[in-house]
């Protein structure tokens, strides 16, 4: 009888074990991939290169539409 129980029982101890099991070495690891999904769903803002690149691109635009205004006036 308990050789029939042990028989049915293991699929079930080896689910629980693998239920336990982490994905993640370390948790340097962990940390990464958690960040790394909540970047993607866009938990976090722009990054500082981001906005520096954001800015520099308006204000090239800005300045080239001042200059050809400039010298349309000229």
């Amino acid at each position: 009888m308990s050789a029939i129980n042990a028989e049915t029982l293991e699929p079930s101890v080896q689910g629980a074990r693998a239920a336990f099991a982490c994905a993640f070495a370390n948790s340097a690891e962990y940390e990464a991939d958690l960040i790394r999904e909540r970047r993607a769903a866009g938990a976090y803002g722009p990054t500082v290169r981001e906005r520096v690149l954001a800015w520099t691109l308006i204000s090239g635009f800005l300045l080239a539409a001042a200059g050809l205004v400039f010298f349309a006036i000229l």
